[in-house]
């Protein structure tokens, strides 16, 4: 969605079939509204099935 969010993945294999180092980044275009919390799950659902490992995903403050 070129107008509401960006969905960023970046992978790098470390040890080959064994350990990888994962960076993903949701991104809004508009830092005081948000993302729909609709949009926020159904990304981490499509990083899920890729088999991306969510569980440590964080907010973070844009109050600045």
């Amino acid at each position: 969605d070129y107008d509401t969010y960006s969905l960023v993945y970046s992978c790098k294999q470390i040890v080959p079939k064994a350990l990888k180092y994962e960076i993903v980044w949701i991104l809004t275009r508009n830092k005081d509204l948000g993302l729909d919390r609709t949009i926020v799950d159904r990304l981490k659902s499509q990083l899920k099935k890729k088999g991306v490992d969510i569980s440590k995903m964080i907010k973070t403050d844009q109050s600045c």
